[in-house]
């Protein structure tokens, strides 16, 4: 009876220091990260195709934007928080952004950070925070891109309507009787800016 009681008490000695102090696993949170890169018109497969002195000028922002985030990574990796990371092209040829809108490791992502050079890209990833209840950080486009009611949508920029309204005040209070004439350029976008 001793022996086994002795058998009995060493197991639940090792269950104790192999389980007791262990800490949860804790799934890390995965963060879907959208930037326009455009790495098919820079490679073609594993082969770069733009020659060693030529990078082109609308390639620059998007990998600004990665180098960004690798930073923000690197920090967040010495501090030891449980994130995933998850990057996206948006400028893709191969994979359009409608296609990776579908993808499976979309299906439980908690956060989106995007980069946006185009107003239209603004509410299709809109759509998709608010329809997964996700959070979408748009930290680029000064644009809403006609995003509203989306309680999911943040913009990092104040929007165009706020500039607007800033360059009115600034304007009403420094040149109250003054005429002001207004020079733009014809555009959709200049169009929307002017009829605000």
């Amino acid at each position: 009876m001793k022996n086994h009681f002795k058998i009995l008490f060493s197991v639940g000695a090792i269950f104790i220091m192999l389980f007791g102090n262990a800490q949860p696993v804790v799934k890390p949170l995965k963060v879907a990260v959208f930037a326009p890169v455009y790495i098919d018109s820079a490679f073609e497969g594993i082969n770069y195709k733009l020659g060693n002195n030529y990078l082109p000028k609308y390639i620059l922002p998007g990998l600004d934007f990665y180098n960004g985030m690798l930073l923000a990574i690197d920090s967040l990796n010495t501090e030891k928080q449980a994130l995933e990371f998850i990057f996206y092209d948006t400028k893709s040829i191969n994979e359009p952004l409608e296609d990776i809108l579908t993808k499976p490791e979309l299906k439980d992502i908690s956060l989106m950070i995007a980069s946006f050079n185009q107003r239209n890209e603004i509410k299709t990833l809109a759509d998709f925070s608010l329809e997964k209840n996700v959070p979408l950080i748009s930290m680029t486009y000064p644009n809403d891109g006609g995003v509203t009611n989306n309680p999911f949508f943040v913009l990092v920029n104040p929007t165009l309507r706020t500039h607007i309204e800033a360059i009115y005040h600034f304007l009403h209070h420094y040149y109250p009787t003054e005429n002001i004439t207004l020079f733009k350029r014809n555009g959709a976008t200049e169009d929307m800016i002017a009829s605000r």
